[in-house]
């Protein structure tokens, strides 16, 4: 090799031995931006001027108007997947929550900070004991307009949320309708010792004849009875929410599903709501897998749901029709928080490194970039990471806490920064960390200094060594020659012209160039002549 010449910059491969890294990827690269195949310096965190109340949440979340959501552990929150939602609901659960919650913005902002400042349990349900159905004791001879009636009720919340029916209540022969007119009279009692935990304002009664549970009235929350008058022609729509269980207790994960639907995990079961009913998910759309569940991100090919065995591919029409396919690799997940939707595929943590799966199936894309030791000493399962543009942003804690930017074509780059919990706002490509009780907005503050090692470049020693080189940058660069492993050479290359160096290193087999500073590098090139520079 005559020369040395690096014109295009990436991040660095430090699983790959240096004598087999490509020109211009790096041995190891820190706060270097490599995104343009320039060097750039990453910039640092900076001061967003928002407070969350909390600190150091590890789960933070924009809300509506402005609202920041924060939680001291990890927890899912998803808004509402209503469209135009009146009351502008979000939903969440896992970090020590005994159940799922929601909350409208008007109660989960009222008041000072942390928010959510309180909230109610998901679901509605359903009344333990049966309504009493007693008929009118003044009636005369029965009429051929007689049925055999049953009586249920609901409890429907102030959003408008209904769950599922009371037991049915005894059989009781009503009058439909008589020669002298009379109709009815059925007394309906409705038990008492009702819970609104769940804000619950109205009791929906329904009857059956023959068939389905119809419509019959509406009574506030806290009545005793009802006197049942309707006609069976004026009856109603069919009870919707005979299967409009609550969701599970332990329910650890939740998020938005296709077709306006939620789904949830707990232990090894993935569950879905109803389409547009968030409080209502039938035990019937529960999905049992094979491993207990880590973490769900929706992707262009389905749900991948990762687990402590092989990752899952969930797909359907419908949350009432959804199913399962396996993939073949059983590298599990091992930290739930590692999970990042990146478009047409999603990536996770897992014992080896980082997994990539998509339609065509899971592939460790990390092998060049960490060695099993290495990937083992950040601490993997203290994973948390985000989305920022094309880049998988991670935070680990090894006992000495850090970041770093992976991009599988251009490799890793680490970063000064840690932060507890995090935030990507698509709408303003703007990732916002917790540290303290503020938010900071990443690579957004003030230059952060490279530095960027390339790997070895080896060459034939004899009489003549590198006599000279050309930095093309925007500003002054420091450049470090680095042969058998000493620093040879070191110096700030004030501009892009050419610069003479010393003389004695023609017997040096194998070099490294690192750069360092915060001037943006184009190129870089080290000759034995002055002519075979460009």
């Amino acid at each position: 090799m005559a020369a040395i010449q690096i014109s295009a910059f990436n991040s660095a491969l430090p699983g790959i031995t240096p004598r087999r890294i490509q020109p211009g990827f790096a041995q190891y690269a820190r706060n270097a931006d490599t995104s343009l195949q320039s060097l750039q310096a990453m910039k640092g965190l900076r001061d967003s001027g928002i407070t969350t109340g909390r600190t150091n949440p590890k789960t933070v979340y924009k809300y509506a108007n402005g609202q920041w959501l924060a939680f001291a552990d990890e927890v899912d929150v998803v808004r509402s997947p209503i469209i135009d939602d009146a009351w502008e609901r979000i939903y969440w659960c896992g970090g020590g929550y005994a159940h799922p919650m929601m909350a409208s913005i008007s109660t989960a902002t009222a008041g000072s900070m942390p928010y959510p400042r309180s909230g109610l349990r998901l679901g509605v349900p359903a009344p333990e004991s049966p309504p009493a159905a007693t008929p009118d004791s003044d009636r005369g001879e029965e009429p051929i307009t007689a049925v055999t009636a049953v009586y249920v009720f609901t409890f429907v919340t102030a959003y408008d949320e209904e769950g599922p029916p009371s037991p049915p209540s005894n059989p009781v022969v009503r009058w439909d309708a008589d020669d002298e007119g009379s109709v009815g009279g059925v007394l309906v009692t409705i038990p008492g010792g009702l819970t609104a935990a769940t804000d619950i304002r109205t009791i929906r009664i329904y009857r059956a004849e023959s068939g389905s549970f119809q419509y019959v009235a509406d009574v506030p929350y806290g009545s005793t009875s009802y006197i049942d008058n309707i006609l069976s022609a004026e009856l109603g729509i069919a009870c919707p929410s005979i299967d409009w269980d609550p969701p599970a207790e332990n329910m650890s994960g939740i998020g938005y599903s296709p077709g306006g639907a939620l789904y949830g995990f707990y232990d090894n079961v993935l569950t879905f709501s109803e389409a547009g009913r968030p409080h209502a998910w039938p035990i019937g759309y529960r999905l049992s897998l094979q491993d207990d569940i880590v973490a769900v991100a929706e992707t262009t090919a389905g749900l991948l749901v990762t687990t402590k065995g092989a990752p899952v591919i969930v797909t359907g029409s419908s949350p009432s029709a959804m199913s399962a396919v396996r993939i073949d690799d059983n590298r599990a997940c091992v930290s739930k928080r590692s999970m990042v939707d990146m478009g047409e595929f999603a990536i996770y943590a897992s014992p080896d490194g980082l997994v990539a799966v998509s339609s065509s199936g899971a592939q460790l894309i990390t092998s060049k970039v960490f060695s099993e030791k290495e990937w083992q000493a950040l601490n993997p399962a203290t994973i948390h990471a985000y989305r920022v543009g094309a880049s998988y942003v991670a935070f680990y804690d090894n006992g000495t806490p850090g970041s770093f930017v992976f991009s599988p074509e251009r490799g890793v780059t680490f970063c000064s920064e840690y932060a507890h919990g995090g935030y990507y706002d698509r709408h303003t490509d703007t990732l916002c960390v917790s540290l303290g009780s503020t938010l900071k907005e990443w690579d957004k503050g003030a230059q952060a200094a490279y530095l960027w090692r390339s790997g070895i470049f080896e060459v034939q020693t004899g009489r003549t060594g590198f006599t000279c080189g050309k930095v093309i940058a925007d500003g002054p660069t420091m450049l470090r020659l680095i042969g058998d492993g000493q620093t040879a050479f070191e110096y700030t290359v004030p501009n892009g012209s050419m610069f003479r160096l010393p003389a004695g290193y023609n017997r040096v087999r194998e070099w490294q160039i690192e750069l360092e500073g915060t001037a943006e590098v184009f190129s870089v090139q080290i000759a034995q002549s002055p002519e075979e520079l460009v």
